[in-house]
């Protein structure tokens, strides 16, 4: 390859470029502190070199005008941006199971600093989180977002993309999903520290001398720590399926 062939694929190499820093941006794992703006601006690089080959973007037309091409490139920034934005949204279902266990069990008072995001989290919140990232790296579903990336650049052509009211209505649906998913999750152990509480309160009636309060906390904490393993398992069942359709709901959000 001579410079000249460098410098004519330097402009598709910049569109695949602003997309992937978009959503490397955006990314739930990727836009924790400890990933540095060098090791994004890195990865965005190496990736975009790697994506490149399979795009297809000889049959791009490129605009006549430098203004307008910047407007593109801003254009696929922002796509790129929504890409991540769809797998944060991801995340809050289990941000919301830990936020609503840990206000049954009144651990909702115990904020922890993350350092990943460097602000305050429900210690729950934070464990299922990082389990969710951890379930993504072993079930390989990395992989999948790579292809998925690949293949965005064949669903959503250059200067394709438009932002408009469908996009914010998909969202907007997607949201609703991944809340009822996070409601789906949490209402089995939901309905088991509802069972404790009536029956802590009806104790507290009839032995009126009894700290309840004392006696009620260390027994939401166990049974937190013995339904953790069956919350994980619903985890794994409905949340980690919709990754596995990552790819469909990108181009329904994007497409209706």
């Amino acid at each position: 390859m001579n410079l000249q062939e460098i410098f004519s694929r330097a402009p598709f190499f910049f569109i695949v470029f602003f997309r992937l820093s978009g959503f490397l941006i955006a990314m739930p794992f990727f836009n924790q502190r400890i990933f540095f703006a060098f090791l994004k601006l890195a990865f965005a690089l190496l990736l975009s070199l790697l994506v490149l080959p399979g795009t297809g973007y000889e049959s791009w037309q490129l605009p006549g005008n430098s203004f307008v091409f910047l407007i593109f490139l801003l254009k696929e920034f922002l796509l790129g941006i929504l890409m991540g934005l769809i797998c944060e949204i991801f995340f809050m279902a289990l941000d919301l199971v830990g936020n609503l266990i840990g206000f049954q069990v009144a651990l909702s008072m115990a904020q922890v600093m993350d350092p990943t995001y460097g602000s305050q989290q429900s210690f729950l919140s934070i464990v299922l989180k990082q389990f969710g990232i951890i379930l993504i790296l072993i079930t390989g579903i990395d992989h999948l977002f790579l292809a998925t990336l690949a293949r965005s650049f064949k669903i959503i052509p250059f200067g394709r993309f438009m932002i408009g009211e469908t996009i914010i209505a998909s969202l907007s649906r997607l949201v609703q999903l991944f809340l009822e998913i996070g409601l789906k999750i949490a209402f089995p152990a939901m309905v088991v520290f509802l069972t404790v509480d009536i029956v802590l309160s009806l104790i507290s009636k009839t032995a009126s001398k009894m700290q309840i309060f004392f006696i009620g906390l260390p027994i939401k904490v166990g049974l937190v720590m013995i339904l953790f393993a069956f919350i994980l398992e619903l985890i794994r069942q409905l949340w980690l399926h919709n990754w596995l359709n990552f790819g469909a709901i990108f181009v329904q959000t994007v497409e209706r």
